[in-house]
């Protein structure tokens, strides 16, 4: 991960201890914010962007797997990471199901693989961004298309109409192709 291109990170996790080793382990590569409960997380979340988040299963309140489920469903870019001490088959299968975690890690974790997750993680968030972007900017370009389509309809609309008015009234004919002159050089290309 390079020191320039830091992610930001929140990891949540009821207990102090795990969270100062999380941060303390990682900080030099990550920029690595903490909560202690998922009430804590998702208002941290409301008020700050994360490319992840890393939760904890069992703590008071949310699980990991409630939380991550709940920030799946707000910040769908965000990658979700559950960290566990417990192999508990059922918080697997809802924090895949449920939450679309991208990783499932057990504690203790190894510092140079968590490194690895969380690169593979801050790539995947990027690339969630980008296809995001790209989207919003398709759907902008179609939106657009359909104006120009719709302003090129109404133009022919107005000549078809200038045309039949001028055999009785030439000169507001005459006027109306003016503004009809006018819209077409203000309508985009189609």
């Amino acid at each position: 991960m390079k020191t320039k291109d830091r992610p930001k990170i929140l990891y949540v996790d009821d207990q102090l201890g795990n969270l100062t080793v999380f941060r303390a382990s990682l900080r030099r590569f990550a920029d690595i914010h903490t909560a202690r409960s998922g009430a804590e997380a998702l208002e941290r979340l409301a008020k700050e962007q994360f490319a992840i988040v890393i939760s904890d299963q069992r703590m008071e309140g949310l699980s990991g797997v409630e939380l991550l489920s709940e920030v799946r469903r707000l910040y769908p870019d965000t990658v979700r990471i559950l960290l566990t001490a417990y192999t508990d088959f059922n918080a697997v299968v809802n924090a895949i199901n449920d939450g679309r975690i991208a990783r499932f890690v057990r504690k203790p974790w190894n510092r140079e693989e968590m490194f690895a997750i969380l690169d593979d993680a801050y790539q995947i968030y990027q690339q969630r961004v980008e296809v995001r972007v790209l989207n919003e900017q398709m759907a902008d370009q179609r939106a657009l298309a359909s104006y120009g389509a719709e302003s090129l309809r109404l133009l022919d609309t107005l000549s078809d109409e200038a045309s039949r008015i001028a055999a009785e009234n030439p000169e507001r004919a005459r006027a109306l192709l003016d503004v009809v002159a006018q819209l077409g050089a203000l309508a985009p290309a189609a």
